[in-house]
């Protein structure tokens, strides 16, 4: 017999945390019923499932009641491997339908479960801008109008210097990208992390919530804590024996900065780095100034052995006294720069950072202004069009400008890219889609690679619509596009199911769980660990990989069934999706 919401179950608070930022009223209600967990476990499967019962129909993300959930899953907080990980999930701000979900590590989510819940979930609008601190049983919303305007660096920085005892806190903050509610605004955390997808930072910037800040001082229940403790000590040293290869935290650093593929065929490149050779080129330059000149300083997340955040700061050279918080490997930085055209590494190191300050996702925002420098180096674009601003390419001075202008709303990155950015976000999100049933498209998507056996998608395909920046024939600028990224749906040879568009199954595993991928990923046996933990911790004993696998591909399933929803379940979508609206 399941147990029902007045019972704990172990890795679970079983405690929501409901805010209403009209009403200024905040409430904690029961999670989910046994069952419901079960079925959901936590993190993106369980926050989809309650974007799915808090929508109707027609719902904009930035509507008053549209809700913004943030959720650690059963392990989040626990001795599990880089138990840190929090999920956030609304609807999709950069397109008409669909859901945003993506994850962040640092100590939010595990603050949040010691402070005694496994989530919250925020709608309204407040009248002035406020943030909410939440230490235990004390929750506040708090006015923030001394912090709106300010980059995310300094939002995090001030409001832990505005609490008590303030550097035990971990705060998730927008920045002036969030506040303007544009297209791939992020949420920061923490300083390296963040999730961009879907511009979930405009979500929280349309209820005037700069920042949530969080600390806890309670153990996560576990049913089982003496094998719970036994699995994962075991899981863990899986984990460090995978990362033992990279040596010490910085050597780690240092080689997740130049790693990427040794193939050069497997490098598809930016603007101006048009040949394989130039991106493994640029690589090499990077690794050697990470080793050579520059300070790089590991920056663990909670309970995480791999360590792959860490802070680049400049010593030398143009942009000395530089500095990034960066998470992840090669891509942090040489997508942007490839882009971009920039070829001097510490050049990215900066401009990098400006993306984070900002909160807005680097890659989308990075595409939209390559595609102008392009324009503006073929004259298609003139002085007259961006009254005399020069749109100098790899320049960062130029690039911090044109940043500017489009997050703040004048000049010509405020009256024509801004609208290109929502342009490039929308169809993007309609190609990923689209392309989720489709078999004749190449993986594929701006500063990423391709595989060797497969070829980019077909310039006549026809979910590869470009939109390009043409003037009209008023003598305005249109939108302005790329080919947008998507990748081609996999299809599991076991169950013979098509999942959704770049399904990453051990990612979505383990954003459910609420850890690091970097815990699962290459882990010899990690499908088995994280079963063996969910099971103590909960008490599920009987359950196992299979049952997780099988999460895996409904999880997966969830992001079509908010597009039904959003949709009001039309039939052509139910056919263009094929899902069944009424399905489980």
């Amino acid at each position: 017999m399941s147990r029902r919401y007045s019972e704990t179950i172990g890795g679970y608070c079983n405690r929501l945390l409901r805010v209403d930022l009209t009403s200024g009223l905040c409430s904690v209600t029961p999670l989910a019923e046994e069952a419901v967990l079960r079925k959901y476990i936590g993190g993106v499967g369980l926050g989809m499932r309650l974007l799915l019962d808090e929508i109707r129909p027609g719902m904009k993300a930035t509507d008053t009641d549209s809700p913004l959930i943030m959720l650690a899953g059963p392990l989040a907080g626990t001795s599990a491997p880089s138990s840190s990980n929090v999920t956030v999930v609304a609807l999709d701000h950069n397109s008409p339908g669909g859901a945003a979900a993506g994850s962040a590590g640092g100590y939010w989510a595990a603050y949040l479960k010691h402070a005694g819940y496994d989530g919250l979930v925020v709608t309204g609008r407040a009248r002035e801008p406020v943030f909410l601190s939440i230490e235990d049983e004390k929750v506040a919303i708090r006015d923030a109008s001394a912090f709106w305007g300010l980059d995310t660096r300094d939002t995090e920085r001030l409001i832990k210097r505005s609490l008590f005892e303030h550097s035990k806190f971990s705060v998730a903050c927008i920045g002036p990208a969030g506040e303007a509610m544009l297209p791939g605004a992020s949420i920061r955390n923490d300083r390296n992390h963040g999730v961009h997808i879907g511009g979930v930072g405009a979500v929280m910037g349309s209820k005037r919530l700069k920042a949530i800040a969080v600390y806890g001082s309670r153990p996560v229940p576990l049913a089982s804590p003496v094998k719970f403790d036994d699995v994962t000590l075991v899981w863990s040293r899986s984990v460090s024996t995978e990362s033992d290869s990279f040596g010490s935290a910085i050597d780690r650093a240092t080689e997740l900065l130049g790693h990427v593929p040794e193939s050069e065929s497997q490098v598809l490149m930016g603007r101006q780095l048009a040949k394989a050779s130039l991106a493994v080129a640029f690589r090499d330059q990077l690794a050697t100034a990470a080793a050579d000149s520059w300070t790089v300083v590991p920056k663990g997340c909670f309970n995480c052995g791999t360590v792959c955040a860490y802070d680049c700061h400049v010593n030398e050279g143009e942009f000395a006294r530089a500095s990034a918080s960066i998470c992840g490997c090669y891509e942090s930085v040489g997508d942007v720069a490839e882009i971009l055209g920039i070829t001097d590494p510490s050049a990215a190191i900066a401009v990098i950072d400006y993306f984070h300050a900002l909160g807005i996702d680097s890659a989308l925002a990075s595409t939209v202004m390559a595609r102008a420098f392009q324009l503006f180096d073929s004259g298609i674009v003139t002085l007259d069009d961006t009254n005399g601003f020069e749109l100098a390419s790899g320049s960062v001075d130029s690039l911090r400008e044109l940043l500017d202008q489009i997050v703040e709303g004048y000049g010509f990155g405020g009256e024509v890219l801004r609208k290109s950015l929502t342009e490039i976000a929308r169809i993007s999100f309609a190609a990923r889609n689209l392309c989720a049933e489709s078999t004749d498209c190449g993986t594929t998507e701006v500063g990423g690679r391709v595989g060797p056996e497969r070829e980019p998608p077909k310039p006549d395909c026809p979910k590869s619509n470009a939109v390009l920046l043409q003037k009209g024939s008023g003598g305005e600028w249109g939108d302005l596009g790329l080919r947008p990224a998507h990748r081609m749906a996999s299809k599991d040879s076991v169950t013979g199911i098509r999942s959704t568009p770049r399904p990453h199954s051990q990612h979505l595993w383990a954003n459910c769980l609420g850890v690091c991928l970097s815990a699962c990923r290459g882990v010899d046996g990690a499908m088995s660990f994280s079963a063996q933990a969910v099971a103590h911790a909960t008490g599920w004993e009987d359950f196992s990989a299979n049952e997780a696998h099988s999460i895996e591909e409904m999880v997966a399933s969830l992001h079509r069934r908010v597009v039904l929803e959003r949709a009001g379940g039309q039939r052509r979508n139910r056919q263009l999706l094929g899902v069944d609206r009424s399905a489980g």
